[in-house]
């Protein structure tokens, strides 16, 4: 597996290489061209508790990784997710309002496709949740199935597309731990996600502090 430090010369070459297929590069209802469904929570029905995360993130795309470290932060009118690479330094925003979503501060169209991975790997992950009042294991997100089980203090999650095919592979969430949605984000998340091409791994490492500075 190779490694590169976000933002150096070799690691945007090597992204291009890995996502000259992916055509243009819109942060909306996915990557246009691509089976890239991405179906943001509003902004104002995400839960404050879970919004509010400092996490180190890896991205695995074909045979590279991408380290960051994100800092989400809901407030009233808005999502905010910043992205940070080693040493404290910004990549770029993302704002995200009601279902609009904006990155802000991203120095290429490598980066515009690292912010929707991330996005979609947060969303799905911490942010879509079953309907409060529905006791099921299994409910619908848009155009996906959703169904999650548990066993041992782990959750497991598995997305599908309505009505596709058996042979189209879902995506899946790993949790460390059985946490509830109103709980703090705590444990480490893995996330495969074969419609997007991206394996991803999430730690938290505390609650964010204010973006606000």
């Amino acid at each position: 597996m190779n490694r590169f430090a976000i933002g150096s010369p070799a690691l945007c070459f090597a992204l291009l290489l890995a996502l000259s297929g992916l055509g243009c590069v819109k942060l909306g209802p996915g990557l246009r061209g691509t089976p890239c469904p991405v179906a943001w929570v509003p902004s104002e029905s995400i839960d404050p508790t879970a919004a509010g995360l400092r996490a180190r993130v890896e991205l695995h795309i074909g045979d590279e990784e991408i380290h960051l470290e994100v800092i989400t932060e809901k407030r009233p009118e808005e999502l905010v997710v910043v992205a940070l690479a080693r040493f404290g330094v910004r990549l770029f925003s993302v704002r995200q309002r009601g279902v609009e979503v904006f990155v802000e501060d991203a120095s290429t169209d490598e980066l515009n496709r690292v912010a929707i991975w991330m996005m979609d790997a947060l969303h799905r992950a911490y942010w879509i949740e079953a309907p409060q009042d529905s006791s099921d294991a299994s409910w619908r997100w848009r155009e996906e199935e959703i169904r999650e089980t548990g066993a041992k203090g782990r959750r497991h999650r598995v997305f599908s597309l309505a009505g596709a095919d058996a042979a189209t592979p879902p995506v899946t969430i790993d949790y460390a731990r059985s946490t509830a949605a109103s709980d703090v984000p705590s444990g480490t998340v893995e996330i495969r996600n074969p419609w997007c091409g991206y394996e991803a791994e999430i730690a938290p490492i505390g609650s964010a502090k204010s973006l606000r500075r």
